[in-house]
């Protein structure tokens, strides 16, 4: 979470010079907006099939995300461009998406039912975040009143990231298995995903009102992005219960599955 709001406030302050370096090269007015809103996962980033173990997190073979809502924060630059109805769009917006309640609801009882077999189960749920650095063109048409419509389309790169995903079973009623491990009495483990840029683009309509009150929903892809990355892990083994105990760790790559972030964005703002 720190990274990701570091990377926000650079590619802010890039985008801050940038514009300066228009501003300086035309009289025409340009501005920025600032932007609050919630977002909402579809397609097969929205979908999950926990039962059948269909989750891109824990599966190789799956393509699906199980993200469900979640929040945008965004600062937008307009640059006009002949007539001043088409403006040159920069933007940087922060996404932050939970999964949805069929993974909840899931973990939530894993830690439920583990609990009567361990003195301490703790899951922690996983989430989405995604930072698209994106440029293209915004077109505003006056609809009557201090009411204008506009459209915008843009095309740029997308940084992801989520969150590390973690698990602790402690003080077994009996030594247990988990993969090939054996005589096991706690197990403690943290999966961190590696972050991978890839290409996004976005399309909106919105709304200024009053020549500073802005409302638009978009839609907004991406990238492709595969699942890899390592876990540390923690093991305390016993050859029968109530002998002594040994504890080793170590740390695993690993490969999961594939998810393509797609989400509605529906964002309120302010332009200045």
């Amino acid at each position: 979470m720190k990274k990701a709001i570091h990377f926000f406030a650079v590619a802010s302050l890039i985008l801050t010079f940038h514009s300066s370096l228009f501003s300086s090269a035309s009289a025409q007015k340009s501005n920025w907006s600032f932007f609050l809103g919630g977002s909402y996962a579809i397609g097969d980033f929205g979908d999950v099939d926990i039962k059948n173990n269909d989750w891109a997190l824990i599966s190789p073979n799956s393509t699906k995300g199980g993200a469900g809502l979640g929040f945008d924060l965004g600062i937008s630059y307009l640059k006009p461009l002949g007539n001043g109805k088409t403006s040159l769009l920069l933007s940087v917006d922060f996404l932050y998406s939970f999964v949805n309640t069929s993974v909840r609801n899931n973990i939530r009882n894993s830690q439920v039912e583990a609990s009567n077999v361990f003195q301490k189960a703790e899951f922690t749920n996983p989430s989405f975040m995604n930072m698209p650095i994106l440029a293209g063109l915004h077109h505003e048409e006056s609809i009557g009143g201090n009411f204008k419509a506009y459209f915008e389309a843009q095309l740029g790169i997308a940084l992801r990231w989520i969150n590390d995903r973690s698990g602790e079973l402690r003080g077994a009623s009996a030594p247990f298995t988990i993969g090939p491990w054996d005589n096991l009495t706690d197990y403690s483990y943290t999966d961190h995903f590696y972050s991978t840029p890839g290409l996004a683009f976005r399309i909106a309509v919105g709304m200024v009102m009053e020549e500073h009150w802005l409302v638009d929903f978009g839609f907004l892809y991406l990238g492709k992005f595969n699942l890899e990355g390592y876990e540390d892990y923690e093991i305390t083994t016993a050859a029968a219960y109530l002998t002594p105990s040994v504890t080793s760790n170590g740390s695993a790559g690993f490969s999961a599955g594939t998810i393509n972030p797609l989400m509605l964005v529906l964002r309120l703002g302010y332009r200045l």
